[in-house]
């Protein structure tokens, strides 16, 4: 009998595992899509007649206009 439990609790803890790995594969799958999805929608509305470099200053400008952002101060 306790030969059985022990092998029905390595059958529940693989299980286990199993379920636990697809959990974090689908976190992550959903993650990387959104984050796709979010870096295409910023690319859309920059427009198209932009150069990289114009659509990274604008992005730049963008994140140091929210409020409460804080700019680094230089030691002197």
């Amino acid at each position: 009998m306790l030969h059985s439990l022990e092998k029905d609790y390595d059958k529940t803890k693989a299980q286990r595992d199993q379920e636990e790995k697809l959990i974090v594969s689908a976190w992550y799958s959903m993650g990387m899509a959104l984050q796709k999805k979010a870096a295409e929608d910023r690319l859309a509305s920059t427009g198209s007649g932009q150069s990289f470099l114009a659509r990274q200053r604008q992005a730049t400008s963008t994140r140091r206009s929210y409020p409460g952002h804080v700019q680094p101060t230089t030691a002197r």
